[in-house]
């Protein structure tokens, strides 16, 4: 065998090991994100909201939230982000539940269809909902029971509008 197969058959090998290294630590990751986890402050840079919206950090810089509120008539949207708060990323949700916590009203935004994107209800980013209850409301403070988002189980997020939580 000559230097160069046998470097070649290394470098293999290697790759291999750490392949097989990094698909064992990707299964004993959780799937399961509790609030203290979804909100640990780990990150050390600011995202701004694309819709002006205010920014809640699921993980570490795994997603985001947006949230938009049109006081006037209490028309408000939750827009699914990636990572960097830029792309939309779309989850198989049909719906996600809004907890007020000043009147623990629930508040449900549905999934919303968009034929130029191809968003259609259980495969959408954006969600939306219009509630009596959050109409003239500058501030609120609430919590998102539980969202899943590529395979990963987000619970008991809370909600601090209009501040979010990327700061």
């Amino acid at each position: 065998m000559n230097f160069k197969a046998l470097i070649g058959i290394t470098f293999a090998l290697i790759a291999i090991a750490c392949f097989n290294y990094l698909i064992e630590k990707s299964a004993e990751s959780p799937s399961v994100v509790t609030k203290t986890e979804a909100e640990a402050p780990v990150h050390h840079h600011h995202h701004e909201a694309p819709h002006g919206g205010c920014l809640i950090v699921l993980g570490n810089e795994f997603a985001h939230l947006e949230i938009t509120l049109d006081q006037s008539n209490g028309f408000i949207q939750l827009y699914m982000l990636d990572g960097m708060a830029i792309m939309g990323t779309r989850i198989q949700q049909t719906e996600i539940e809004l907890k007020l916590a000043d009147s623990n009203e629930k508040v449900t935004l549905k999934a919303q269809v968009n034929p130029l994107s191809g968003e259609t209800v259980g495969d959408s980013s954006l969600f939306s909902a219009q509630s009596k209850a959050l109409i003239g409301k500058a501030k609120f403070k609430a919590e998102i029971p539980l969202i899943n988002i590529k395979g990963i189980s987000f619970k008991n997020i809370e909600v601090s509008f209009p501040e979010g939580n990327e700061h």
